[in-house]
């Protein structure tokens, strides 16, 4: 995958006030009802950041972020990146306190590592399992973290 091709990292939507069918377009959240029913699958499951906090690690993992995720997720991880426009559905707003919060360790890193094109996702986002250590994807999951507002 080029670079330009990551997309949306979908959150279980934990709010309850969803009405409408699975599938449904919710603006920046489209496809978002589906993550209801994503189960992290093994060896995911139940994984928890190691280096929550970090200050080291935040730091090497804004880095990262800055060279691999900026172009879809946004500079300051808004979903609004210069690819965004294009991509169907849009980038996940990390910025979104609700919406990161209801992502737990293991959801992000499964996503992260296994990318989105994925029942029930099918976005753009790239897996980097292969292109990424298990360490540095933790440490742009804690610099995630940092983005909210």
């Amino acid at each position: 995958h080029a670079h330009g091709d990551e997309g949306e990292t979908p959150a279980p939507d934990t709010t309850g006030d969803h009405e409408a069918e699975p599938g449904h377009d919710h603006g920046e959240h489209a496809h978002g009802d589906h993550a209801h029913d994503a189960v992290v699958p093994a060896p995911y499951a139940g994984r928890t950041n190691p280096l929550p906090n970090d200050a080291e690690a935040i730091r090497q993992g804004s880095a990262i972020y800055t060279a691999r995720c900026v172009n879809c997720h946004g500079e300051k991880g808004a979903g609004d990146g210069r690819a965004a426009p294009k991509l169907d559905p849009k980038p996940t707003d990390f910025t979104d306190r609700t919406h990161l919060s209801a992502m737990k360790d293991d959801y992000l890193f499964w996503r992260t590592s296994e990318g989105g094109a994925m029942e029930p996702f099918h976005s753009k986002m790239p897996a980097w399992k292969d292109r990424l250590s298990e360490e540095e994807r933790w440490k742009v999951l804690s610099y995630i973290r940092t983005l909210v507002k």
